[in-house]
């Protein structure tokens, strides 16, 4: 497991803003406060400045009262942006005890909900907020293999392990969004898609800039340049011919919609022959 401070050392600027960010969270819960811990591309050292998020998962030991997550909601609002966008889930260790894939958190921030909290927080976290994101499964998961513990408790201490089975299941339910919101959201599921083919060949969990390298092992070399573009280039402008095309491909050497019950050892085995196939 990396340190803090190895993680970090590239770009002293997200160093600031999460030790900020930690100052002020810590400030709000008080002794109800366990730690802060940090995945995603800035874990990895694959963060990339005007693309990445900084991704973090605060613990606390208790639920939190409503007064705490509408100032926790300001202070994501002044801190997320600046200078980079955070993603944030508040978890009370007693679920993470007894978790459940669903994903129950506290409290939730990303740049998603900005206009909602600003428009009326109140409402945002009373009505519109889920309480529930199967996203932190996934998370929790990528945790244990490449995320850092900034303070508290060690990440296995602290958060459960999640099997291949559970994981699986939650990354083919994200696999099958990302066919339907291709042309919303080109870039990230583009490489979504191409982790989930990964994680089904081997069980290997790759960040996203793994992916543009790992998907031009087994794509053809017309979606390159759509792969380079979904990482590196954050104004790339995709044309719905060219995800049209490239959704066209995946579902006819992915036929993962075909299959509804048989996750497990049977999906693996075709997945495993098709990308023996075009590699």
């Amino acid at each position: 497991m990396s340190s803090f401070t190895n993680g970090l050392t590239a770009n002293q600027h997200a160093y600031c803003q999460i030790q900020t960010l930690r100052n002020e969270l810590l400030s709000l819960f008080g002794s109800s406060y366990v730690g802060i811990y940090l995945h995603g591309s800035l874990a990895t050292s694959s963060f990339v400045p005007n693309r990445s998020d900084v991704d973090v998962i605060i613990v606390v030991n208790r639920p939190l009262i409503f007064n705490e997550k509408k100032m926790a909601a300001s202070i994501l609002l002044a801190i997320s942006l600046n200078p980079y966008p955070i993603e944030l889930h508040v978890v009370c260790l007693d679920k993470l005890r007894n978790w459940h894939s669903s994903g129950p958190f506290e409290f939730h921030y990303s740049e998603h909900w900005r206009f909602s909290y600003e428009m009326n927080a109140t409402l945002t976290l009373t009505q519109a907020m889920p309480k529930e994101d199967s996203d932190l499964t996934s998370h929790i998961k990528l945790l244990h293999v490449q995320g850092i513990s900034i303070d508290g408790p060690p990440i296995a201490r602290i958060f459960p392990d999640i099997s291949d089975e559970e994981f699986l299941k939650i990354v083919q339910q994200e696999y099958q969004m990302c066919l339907t919101t291709m042309f919303e959201q080109p870039d990230y599921c583009i490489l979504t898609i191409i982790r989930f083919w990964v994680f089904m060949i081997d069980r290997s969990l790759i960040t996203k800039q793994e992916a543009v390298q790992a998907g031009k092992r087994f794509l053809p070399e017309v979606y390159h340049k759509l792969l380079d573009a979904s990482f590196y280039d954050a104004n790339h402008t995709f044309t719905d011919e060219d995800l049209q095309a490239f959704l066209q491909y995946v579902e006819n050497h992915i036929p993962f919609k075909k299959i509804n019950k048989s996750v497990g050892r049977e999906l693996h085995d075709i997945v495993y022959r098709i990308a023996e196939r075009v590699y």
